[in-house]
């Protein structure tokens, strides 16, 4: 039986954007050997070249883009233009606000009871106190 956990090295039970991205850097580090071989190796420079022209092709023939900068760094990016629907913007807002409301009554409502503490604890930090009151 296969132990197929993350600490492990397995892969079966991660995302599949873990698993790709833990697959491309693994092929960066094939790339990396096979570029800037020991100094020990006997191999010839020439072969070197051919296995990185190869690897080369497998890049460019696999869906996913090999990131060039060193590993740490992120590539800078400018977004230009953002192509959105109007109605597709106002409706979103909408959903926005009323998602916001039950987090609105909560907030009031832990407001509501630490004033209800402190007033308790603190009286004489309540400076005014503004009763609203209706005649019978």
């Amino acid at each position: 039986m296969t132990d197929t956990s993350y600490h492990s090295g397995g892969n079966e039970d991660l995302p599949r954007t873990v698993r790709q991205q833990k697959e491309a850097r693994a092929r960066d580090q094939a790339a990396r050997e096979i570029l800037n071989p020991p100094r020990s190796s006997a191999s010839s420079p020439r072969a070197a070249s051919s296995m990185a022209n190869q690897l080369a092709g497998e890049y460019r023939g696999s869906e996913f883009a090999v990131a060039q900068s060193p590993p740490g760094e992120y590539p800078r990016a400018t977004v230009s233009r953002l192509q959105l629907p109007f109605l597709h913007m106002v409706g979103f807002f909408l959903k926005a606000v009323v998602a916001a409301i039950p987090a609105l009554i909560l907030l009031m409502l832990i407001l509501w009871g630490v004033g209800q503490i402190a007033k308790h604890f603190l009286p004489w930090l309540v400076q005014m106190k503004i009763d609203i009151t209706f005649p019978r």
